[in-house]
């Protein structure tokens, strides 16, 4: 999600570049959210994704490895996050032969906003068999230009850029061009499907 245009709650030291993001470093494990981290919920408060990616981001920098693959992220968001500078800590909890298992912390003015545990498992070869694998039958919307782009879709209507047009029961979809995580920095794929994953709470809760 973006939002175009600035609050005064947040950190008016942030600087804005061509290539939006929703947070830049200021220092080892320090950001300052941007505009672009801001929520919809309340004027001083920071989206979902931009505190899922931020957490993923820094377990994925911490205790990323080419032989683990993540296979599960748990993300509690405590309380609302606001404007102001922030701070992630991250620790191993468990490295073992098979399964690594990582924390990370949030905070602002020393109080816990987010906790997120990463589970990752050492890579190997798939077992024998098939895997089901659903119909590919899925149509994206006409337009994608535009980083930050979003639309919504359900079935009935099809895609639009608003969410009214879609509270009802039938099945949903959601696609989002998402902003970095941190300037100067791309996402992951693994930080791309976390903020997707929260994402996702905009479709599952229209009904």
């Amino acid at each position: 999600m973006t939002v175009g245009n600035a609050h005064p709650g947040l950190c008016d030291d942030a600087p804005m570049t061509a290539r939006p993001a929703h947070f830049t470093a200021a220092g080892e494990d320090r950001y300052l959210p941007t505009r672009h981290a801001q929520s919809h919920w309340g004027p001083d408060h920071l989206n979902g994704p931009a505190l899922v990616g931020l957490a993923a981001r820094a377990l994925e920098t911490e205790f990323g490895s080419p032989e683990f693959m993540p296979t599960r992220l748990t993300v509690d968001l405590f309380k609302a996050a606001r404007g102001v500078p922030t701070t992630t800590t991250s620790t191993l909890v468990r490295d073992a032969r098979r399964v690594r298992t990582s924390e990370c912390e949030i905070t602002q003015d020393g109080v816990t906003v987010v906790r997120a545990t990463m589970v990752a498992y050492r890579r190997s070869e798939a077992p024998r068999g098939e895997e089901w694998a659903s119909a590919d039958d899925f149509s994206w919307p006409p337009d994608l230009g535009g980083v930050g782009m979003s639309f919504m879709g359900s079935d009935g209507v099809g895609w639009t850029k608003g969410i009214a047009e879609h509270q009802h029961t039938a099945r949903k979809r959601f696609v989002n061009r998402m902003v970095d995580v941190v300037e100067g920095h791309d996402n992951t794929p693994f930080v791309r499907g976390a903020m997707v994953a929260e994402g996702a709470s905009l479709v599952t809760n229209l009904g």
